[in-house]
C-alpha cells in the first residue's frame, strides 16, 4: 500500500552525496597525488535510528578526478524489511569542470542506471533498466558543478562567520534536467558531541533548491573542513550522517519503520458509498505558490496560504462517452507513447493487454477489464518490490500499489487510452500498525492510475479493486511517467510529506 515510501527513501538516499562532499584535505586540491587519495565513511542514522552507511572516495588519474560514492541503507515498512542502495561516481577535470557521471540505484534487487557524458555544452543521458536503455540529448546545465567542483569550492572557502558562495550542482539522481541552485554559508565555531566526545567543530548552512521545494541541511566540520556530522529533515524524517571508520560505519543497523510516521489520522471515518468527500488540507511552512492539482473530479479552493478546501466526487461510469475523441499526438503523445518505466512495446506486457474480451470501441468498459485483469493478475501482494517498471511486473506479478498503477497504465495505452498515474493519500478505515494494533481512519501514501475517457481523467484503482473509485483519494501530483525517476516523483512531494494535515469536512 504504502508506495511513496519506496520513492521518499531514493530521494533520501540520492541526496546524500552532496550533503557530505568534503574531505579531510590532507592534499592539495589543485594537485592531489595520483591514485586513491581520500577516503571518508559515515553512518546514516533515520528517525534516530542507525539505518545505513555512507562511503565517499576520491581518485586521480592524469587530469581526471572521479569521486565515487556509495550508501547502504535498510528500513522497514510495517514489518517488511528493504534494503536500498545508490553509488554515484562522477568524473571532472582536475579544476573541476564536469566530464561524466553514473548513478545506480538498487532497491530490492531492480538496479536502475543513469549515465551520462558532458561535451561541448551538450549532456548524452543513457537510462537503464531490465537490459533496456533509453538515451537523448539535452542542454548541460550552464555552469554547473559535479561533486568534486563542488568539492573545491568548500575546501576554498575560509572557515570565518559569514563567508560563504552560491553555485549550482547537477545531481542526475534528483533531476535530469536541471540543476540545483546550492547556498553554502558558514555560521561559526561550536562544540559538538562525537561518538560520546565534545570536540570543536565549524557549523555551516547548505541549502539545496530545485524548482519551489528547499533542502536546509546543517553541516559540522575541523578545522581542515572534513565533516564530522550532518543534519537535515527529508520528507519530515530527521535524518543525520556522523563521520565514523570504516568498521564503525559498516554494523549496528537498527532499521527504522518509515510508513506509520507518515500516516494521517482523520477526524472522521468516510463511509463506503460516499458520493463526495470535501477535505480541509494544510501544509505547515507552505511555499506561497504551492498549489494541489485539479482535476475532473478533484475541485481545489485555496483558502489560505498552505490552506485548501478540496472536493473529490465519484466518477459516475454510465454518464461517460465510450468512445475517444481524436487526439493530438503532439499534446497526447506522452500519454499514449512507451517510455522507460511504461515500456507498453514489451510482448509480456502486450500479452497482458490481451487477456481482455469485447469490443475494443467501448473504451469504458474496456478501461474496467484491464483494471479487473491487472488486480487479478499480480496475485502476491507484498511490500518488498522496488519501483518496477511495467514489463516486469508483467514478467514476476507481484508488488503493491506501484507495481499495480504502472501495469494498469501500460495495458491501458496498448489500447490507445491515454493513461497516466496518481500519487497521493487514500483513505483506510482500519489497518494494522507494525506491532499488530489496529489504527482506525488514517491515510496513507498511495498510488493509482487514471485513464482519460470521454474527455475526462478518470481514477481506476488496480491494488485496491476498484474501477468505480470512492471519493477517498486525494490527489497530490500525476505524471506520464516520461523520463521520470523515482527519486524526481519523491521530489514533487517534497514540501508535504510529514508536513500536511487532513480533516473531513463534509461528506455526501
Amino acid at each position: 500500500m504504502p508506495e511513496f515510501t519506496k520513492a521518499l527513501i531514493a530521494l533520501c538516499l540520492l541526496m546524500l552525496p552532496p550533503v557530505a562532499v568534503s574531505a579531510a584535505p590532507a592534499f592539495d586540491p589543485d594537485n592531489p597525488p595520483e591514485g586513491l587519495f581520500s577516503q571518508e565513511w559515515m553512518e546514516v542514522y533515520l528517525l534516530g535510528q542507525k539505518v545505513g552507511y555512507s562511503t565517499l572516495t576520491l581518485r586521480r588519474d592524469g587530469d581526471e578526478i572521479t569521486t565515487v560514492t556509495k550508501t547502504l541503507m535498510e528500513v522497514k515498512r510495517g514489518a517488511v524489511p528493504m534494503s536500498f542502495e545508490t553509488q554515484e561516481l562522477t568524473t571532472e577535470t582536475l579544476a573541476g569542470e564536469p566530464l561524466g557521471f553514473r548513478a545506480e540505484i538498487n532497491m530490492s534487487g531492480q538496479p536502475v542506471v543513469q549515465s551520462g557524458q558532458v561535451a561541448d555544452g551538450q549532456l548524452t543521458l543513457t537510462q537503464t533498466q531490465q537490459g533496456r536503455a533509453q538515451s537523448r540529448q539535452l542542454p548541460y546545465p550552464d555552469g554547473a558543478l559535479m561533486t568534486w567542483g563542488l568539492m573545491r569550492k568548500t575546501l576554498d572557502l575560509p572557515l570565518e562567520p559569514g563567508a560563504s558562495f552560491s553555485e549550482q550542482m547537477y545531481s542526475p539522481s534528483l533531476s535530469t534536467d536541471a540543476a540545483l541552485a546550492v547556498d553554502y554559508e558558514v555560521i561559526g565555531p561550536e562544540t559538538i558531541t562525537l561518538h560520546g566526545e565534545e570536540v570543536p567543530a565549524w557549523r555551516a548552512l547548505m541549502t539545496m533548491k530545485l524548482g519551489g521545494s528547499a533542502i536546509p541541511t546543517t553541516i559540522w566540520t575541523d578545522e581542515n573542513q572534513r565533516v564530522l556530522k550532518t543534519s537535515a529533515n527529508i520528507m519530515g524524517m530527521p535524518m543525520e550522517m556522523v563521520s565514523a571508520t570504516q568498521e564503525q560505519a559498516m554494523k549496528g543497523f537498527a532499521p527504522a519503520e518509515i510508513f506509520e510516521s507518515n500516516l494521517i489520522t482523520l477526524n472522521r471515518a468516510i463511509p463506503a458509498d460516499a458520493q463526495e468527500v470535501v477535505y480541509r488540507v494544510t501544509v505547515d511552512g507552505a511555499h506561497p505558490d504551492l498549489n494541489l492539482p485539479e482535476g475532473d473530479y478533484q475541485k481545489v479552493e485555496r483558502v489560505g496560504v498552505g490552506e485548501f478546501l478540496v472536493t473529490v466526487t465519484r466518477a459516475d461510469h454510465a454518464q461517460l462517452p465510450r468512445t475517444l475523441p481524436k487526439l493530438d499526438m503532439s499534446v497526447w503523445g506522452e500519454y499514449l507513447e512507451p517510455n522507460l518505466i511504461l515500456d507498453t512495446q514489451d510482448e509480456k506486457v502486450v500479452e497482458v493487454a490481451h487477456k481482455i474480451t469485447g469490443a475494443a470501441q467501448d473504451k469504458v468498459a474496456q478501461a474496467d477489464q484491464l483494471r479487473v485483469v491487472v488486480s487479478n493478475y499480480i496475485d502476491d501482494k507484498n511490500l518488498s518490490v522496488g519501483f518496477a517498471t511495467a514489463s516486469e511486473v508483467a514478467r514476476d506479478p507481484q508488488g503493491d500499489c506501484s507495481e499495480h498503477a504502472v501495469l494498469l497504465a501500460a495495458v491501458g495505452r496498448v489500447w490507445g487510452i491515454p493513461s497516466r498515474c496518481v500519487a497521493g493519500l487514500v483513505y483506510l478505515p482500519q489497518m494494522k500498525d507494525a506491532s499488530g494494533q489496529l489504527l482506525d481512519n488514517v491515510m496513507g501514501y498511495h498510488m493509482w492510475t487514471q485513464f482519460y475517457l470521454g474527455g475526462q481523467w478518470v481514477d481506476f484503482d488496480a491494488a485496491l479493486a476498484e474501477s468505480e473509485c470512492s471519493p477517498t483519494r486525494l490527489a497530490l501530483m500525476t505524471s506520464s511517467l516520461q523520463e521520470t525517476s523515482m527519486s524526481e516523483l519523491g521530489l514533487a512531494l517534497l514540501d508535504l510529506i510529514g508536513q500536511i494535515t487532513v480533516e473531513v469536512e463534509s461528506v455526501k
